[in-house]
C-alpha cells in the first residue's frame, strides 16, 4: 500500500467513525456528557449492557445498569390519580353485563388492587356469577387501592 492508499483509509476510518459517534449521540442511551437518558413515567425500565475498562486490566467487564424512568412528583401523582378516578366512575356509570376492574389506569401509570365484598359473586375477568346470587338479590362492595409512583 502507498501513502496515498492509508491517506484515503484513514480519511474513510474517520468518517465512519464521525457517524458512530453522531448515530450514538443521536439514538444511543448515552448523552455527550456520558450521562444516560431515562425514560418518561409510566415506560419500562431501560437495561443497558455496558463495558467496564479499567486502566491496567487488560480485560473489559460487562455490566448490566438497569435504569428506572423518571418519577412522578406528589403533584404529578395526584393528577394522576384524579384522572384515573374519573376512568373508574365512567366505567361504572351503568353495569348491566360485567364489572370493569382494570389493573391499571392513565396508560398503565396508576395501578389499581380492586376488592370485593361478597368476593364470590363476581370473577378475576369481572363476569357477574348469576348462580352464585341469592333470588332477592345481593349488593356487592367494591373498593380500589390506587397507587401512583411511590
Amino acid at each position: 500500500m502507498n501513502r496515498k492508499d492509508i491517506r484515503r483509509l484513514g480519511v474513510v476510518f474517520a468518517i465512519l467513525l464521525i457517524c458512530g459517534f453522531l448515530y450514538d449521540l443521536t439514538y444511543g442511551e448515552l448523552r455527550e456528557d456520558g450521562s444516560i437518558t431515562r425514560s418518561d413515567v409510566g415506560e419500562p425500565t431501560k437495561e443497558i449492557h455496558l463495558q467496564v475498562y479499567m486502566e491496567g486490566i487488560k480485560k473489559d467487564y460487562e455490566y448490566l445498569l438497569s435504569v428506572e424512568p423518571v418519577h412522578v412528583t406528589k403533584e404529578q401523582a395526584d393528577g394522576y390519580l384524579t384522572k384515573a378516578i374519573e376512568e373508574i366512575e365512567a366505567d361504572y356509570v351503568d353495569i348491566t353485563d360485567s364489572v370493569s376492574m382494570r389493573k391499571e389506569y392513565c396508560k398503565g401509570i396508576v395501578k389499581a388492587e380492586w376488592s370485593l365484598n361478597p368476593w364470590d359473586v363476581i370473577d378475576a375477568q369481572g363476569n357477574i356469577l348469576q348462580e352464585r346470587i341469592p333470588e332477592e338479590g345481593c349488593i356487592v362492595n367494591a373498593s380500589v387501592r390506587l397507587s401512583c409512583g411511590n
